[in-house]
């Protein structure tokens, strides 16, 4: 991309921003009008509004207070939900991991599954999906029930209920982990109230606007840059670098499943290859970095190396030039479900 395209690039950028941010107003105030109304089933729906607009259209904030307010007001309004039964505590913690779905394709799935995978100690997992589309991922029920837990289904129609009754699961639990989506608002209502147990928040997705900083006794961040952003960006400066949990890999370069790979990618034995696996819309130029040209230098470099990308699609127009400027050895393969073929 040339200089000037970056320039129109990022004029009809600061234009979707000003509109996104219209538009998100225009639903947080309907939230604060719903919640004086005392309808808060009303108000959830149209935080959730608020929240994708923000994050799918990239508002000019990272969080924002009044939403949150909003939110925990609804939060302390429930029914307390929380009569402590008469349990014997275990020496081991009890952890209550809330995502809103949980998915196939590694993400933030993927960290929770490691970090419940990977716990060597005796603690129990259980885990709670408030807004599950399809199935479980077998893989993610197979790490839970190795470590003594539950998957909660909280699928009632009322979004109410599923937060009373979100509350109502971190009764047993020493520790809570919001990984939820960054337009969730169920955790800020949910855990609003005293009396909960602590509440950690990955902050998964640091570069985007995202719902329940408030509730949280501790950010997690995945990296430096998500830290700056939360002191200076989402007023949350109580937070604790986690670093992404990575299994040793059960295949290796040389397994069977990597030779068949390579020969149907049609990359030589002896060849190099550098695996990058995103979403696709974290590979668009900007001003400041352009993985596509840096990709394009190592490669024209590296004689006898090839590149490929899991989650760029292979016929997006980028990703197609990339290939035609290292005679087709940058590939994008889209999204990928079994990914230990390409890690062999």
């Amino acid at each position: 991309m040339s200089a000037t395209d970056l320039d129109d690039q990022d004029a009809s950028v600061d234009a979707e921003i000003r509109l996104a941010d219209s538009v998100f107003e225009w639903c947080v105030r309907n939230v604060s009008q719903q919640v004086a109304r005392g309808l808060g089933e009303q108000a959830i729906q149209w935080a959730l509004l608020a929240g994708k607009v923000a994050n799918s259209f990239c508002s000019s904030s990272l969080a924002d207070e009044k939403l949150e307010s909003a939110l925990r007001r609804i939060g302390l309004a429930l029914p307390m939900s929380l009569v402590q039964q008469t349990v014997v505590r275990s020496p081991n913690l009890r952890w209550l991991h809330v995502l809103t779905c949980a998915y196939e394709t590694g993400g933030h799935t993927a960290l929770c599954r490691r970090w419940i995978e990977l716990d060597q100690s005796r603690d129990i997992h259980n885990l709670a999906l408030v807004g599950q589309e399809g199935g479980v991922p077998k893989d993610l029920q197979r790490a839970v029930d190795s470590k003594a837990g539950k998957i909660h289904l909280l699928d009632s129609p009322s979004l109410l209920e599923r937060a009373v009754a979100l509350r109502q699961l971190a009764i047993d639990a020493d520790v809570v982990i919001l990984h939820t989506h960054m337009w969730e608002p169920l955790g800020t209502i949910a855990f609003a109230v005293p009396g909960c147990p602590p509440v950690l928040f990955l902050n998964h997705a640091d570069h985007a606007f995202w719902i329940g900083g408030s509730v949280a006794d501790l950010i997690l961040n995945i990296r430096p840059s998500g830290e700056v952003l939360c002191e200076s960006n989402r007023g949350n400066a109580a937070s604790f670098r986690l670093p992404i949990p990575i299994p040793r890999p059960d295949v290796l370069r040389g397994d069977p499943c990597g030779l068949k790979l390579r020969d149907q990618l049609g990359i030589p034995v002896s060849a190099t290859v550098f695996l990058t696996i995103g979403s696709a819309f974290k590979y668009i130029p900007t001003k400041e970095m352009n993985f596509l040209e840096t990709a394009q230098r190592i490669l024209q470099q590296t004689p006898n190396s090839y590149l490929i990308a899991v989650g760029p699609l292979p016929n997006d127009p980028l990703w197609l030039e990339l290939a035609k400027n290292t005679g087709n050895r940058a590939m994008a393969v889209g999204v990928q479900k079994g990914l230990d073929p390409y890690f062999a």
